[in-house]
């Protein structure tokens, strides 16, 4: 009985060793007003450049979008880049980019966002 506890007790506390773990190694950021962002990193930007390159694939071949344009998705995606992503500068030059290497028109940002592109 008291090897099962150990056993037990043992796998709790490397469970527990593992959530700290997990926890250091989230990948977030704090921004100067408090707010979590999502962290600069290689995964993180893997991940968001595959939906990037997808959703250009869709505008380039013509695909209408039901119920907006893709130059106000376009200004949404960066403006979500710009709330909850740490650099949001490198995604809206990276959307600005891509959209342009496809032939894709010059996307219009509201005067808040404008900076972003550079």
């Amino acid at each position: 009985m008291g090897f099962a506890i150990a056993c037990v007790v043992a796998a709790l506390g490397t469970w527990g060793v593992v959530a700290v773990v997990r926890q250091l190694r989230r990948p977030e950021t704090v921004d100067r007003d408090g707010r979590i962002l999502l962290a600069d990193t290689w995964t993180n930007r893997r991940d968001v450049v595959t939906g990037y390159h997808a959703r250009v694939r869709l505008e380039a071949s013509g695909f209408s979008l039901p119920h907006t344009t893709w130059n106000d998705e376009w200004v949404s995606t960066i403006r979500a880049a710009h709330e909850h992503m740490d650099n949001p500068q490198w995604h809206a030059a990276y959307i600005v980019r891509r959209r342009r290497a496809a032939k894709l028109p010059e996307l219009v940002l509201p005067p808040d966002l404008s900076d972003l592109r550079k």
